[in-house]
């Protein structure tokens, strides 16, 4: 292999090494405010995120105040490039979450325990 190909190699394992660090600093503290939640605490607090809900429980405000820093933190890294269909067009466009959006891709069961 070249030189430009050994750069490359260098370049996609700094990438991975990178996002690993950043999703393990992210798992990390979500399972710091996440720790000795219930099921129905995590529910309220993506409720409290949506803006469906507001509560007193400081642990539910500790979670969704961390999904909130996460979800700013990197909803537009990841939405930059992302493209929904439109129902009603049946065209792709840029997705632009909504005030309040949550997305609800997430184990209960490895969260809550």
């Amino acid at each position: 292999m070249g030189e430009g190909g050994n750069n490359l190699v260098r370049t996609m394992q700094r990438i991975i090494s990178d996002a690993h660090n950043f999703a393990g600093k992210q798992s990390l503290a979500l399972d710091q405010v996440m720790k000795g939640a219930s099921k129905e605490e995590f529910a309220q607090a993506v409720d409290v995120v949506e803006g469906k809900a507001q509560t007193n429980n400081a642990k539910v405000n500790a979670i969704a105040a961390e999904l909130r820093r996460q979800f700013q933190e990197v909803g537009p890294t990841i939405y930059k490039n992302l493209k929904v269909k439109n129902p009603v067009t049946d065209r792709l466009e840029p997705f632009q979450p909504r005030e309040g959006y949550f997305p609800h891709q997430y184990e209960e069961r490895i969260l809550c325990q």
